[in-house]
């Protein structure tokens, strides 16, 4: 046994955990390309299916929805095929409805298409593998880079099909990004895998002696008020998130810029997001070394400041500044762009700090599971308010749910820790 921790150890300290690293984070960027070439060309296809934004907005949500139901089930198909085969075919599900999407002439087929998208998302697997290569000291970082790569890849997604929809269509588009994802899973296929002390080793087996040992200072976690401030937390990410990624898109059509600069500035908010995420994890993580307060009271001060007020602002001067030519919607897109992705890497980093490593793998799931759901309706309730009522209302929509944030972050700070 102690052979075998040493040969992890070994590998932990070798360099190609970077190369493990970098195998993920190409294959997460192609895969979150797809999800904005939907905002981006959402014009056009309102003129191939003569529809409103609203429901063209659907499509965002399904995605949105097939992504929270593989965080669930991938955990399970992890247990069952490993973590290779479980990615390999929830990629190549998301891979075939991409290149099916364009031949459809069914409006419901392509919404259920979306949702299969959805599946390639496989982030569980990503962090699970990346978490077993990398030693703690570096861990977070390592997990902070796949968020760049998370919004990078939402940012090239948007700065791609601005460009390639005007001359290519939105068809080929579709199948341009899905042969780019489909290269991306076959190098990861071929490069990931897991250090050779664990490879018959399953994601829950750890956790059985655990259970075996304490079942009766086992507490459940859904008893916890703390989870369900974190989860409020990660529903205002995902709403404020994606209602940037889609309804922004609308937005800037419907007040004259073109689809190139609408690209652009769907590029902005995911740059912002893949510079800020990182950011925010050194210095939460610098706020911590200080010691003043406990480390998810640390942590939960500098969501508030950094990712909570920073999108209270964003959200009420868009609609006002925004309007007034491509540099203001440029600033206001800036501004947006860097909140949310705060609250959603130091949110992720503060589940650990009040349940503690192991517990907070579990806390940070259910974070997803219960918060995504904002993720889901924004696309579909910020456009339809900004169509059929008023973009500013739209707007002052998105920072309500901010200010939501708010509240949250005031109860985390008076949570205590549950690690022990």
């Amino acid at each position: 046994m102690s052979s075998e921790i040493t040969t992890i150890e070994q590998q932990q300290e070798s360099g190609f955990k970077w190369v493990i690293l970098i195998s993920n984070i190409l294959l997460l960027i192609f895969v979150c390309m797809g999800l904005t070439t939907w905002s981006v060309a959402t014009e056009h296809l309102q003129e191939a299916f003569d529809m409103t934004s609203t429901r063209v907005m659907m499509g965002g949500s399904a995605f949105m929805l097939g992504f929270l139901t593989a965080s669930g089930v991938q955990g399970r198909m992890i247990e069952v095929l490993g973590f290779k085969k479980a990615g390999l075919a929830a990629v190549l599900i998301c891979v075939v409805a991409s290149f099916l999407i364009p031949g459809c002439e069914s409006w419901l087929l392509i919404i259920f298409l979306r949702f299969l998208m959805g599946f390639g998302m496989i982030t569980p697997n990503m962090y699970y593998i990346i978490g077993l290569w990398f030693p703690a000291r570096l861990r977070g970082f390592a997990f902070g880079l796949m968020l760049v790569a998370y919004y990078g890849g939402f940012a090239l997604g948007g700065m791609m099909s601005g460009i390639l929809v005007p001359i290519v269509g939105w068809k080929m588009t579709f199948y341009i990004l899905a042969a780019v994802t489909l290269i991306g899973l076959v190098q990861w296929v071929l490069i990931s895998r897991l250090p050779k002390g664990i490879e018959e080793e399953k994601p829950l087996e750890p956790s059985k002696p655990q259970t075996l040992e304490s079942p009766k200072k086992e507490k459940s976690i859904f008893r916890s008020p703390a989870l369900y401030w974190l989860a409020l937390l990660y529903f205002v990410e995902f709403f404020l998130g994606y209602a940037y990624q889609d309804m922004t898109a609308v937005f800037f059509n419907i007040h004259g810029y073109n689809i190139t600069q609408v690209g652009l500035l769907v590029f902005i908010v995911g740059t912002m997001g893949a510079i800020s995420a990182p950011l925010g994890g050194i210095f939460s993580d610098a706020l911590v070394r200080r010691g003043k307060h406990e480390p998810h009271v640390a942590r939960t001060w500098f969501i508030l400041i950094g990712g909570v007020i920073v999108s209270i602002i964003g959200c009420t001067i868009t609609p006002f500044i925004a309007v007034l030519g491509f540099a203001a919607a440029a600033f206001c897109m800036m501004v947006v762009g860097w909140g949310s992705p705060v609250i959603d890497c130091v949110a992720t980093a503060t589940a650990s700090d009040v349940y503690g490593p192991e517990k907070g793998d579990k806390a940070i799931g259910y974070m997803i599971f219960l918060g995504g759901m904002g993720g889901v309706i924004s696309p579909i309730l910020t456009t339809w308010v900004g169509e059929n009522i008023s973009w500013t209302l739209t707007w002052f929509i998105c920072t309500l749910v901010a200010l939501s944030g708010a509240l949250a972050c005031y109860k985390l700070m008076h949570t205590k820790r549950e690690d022990q």
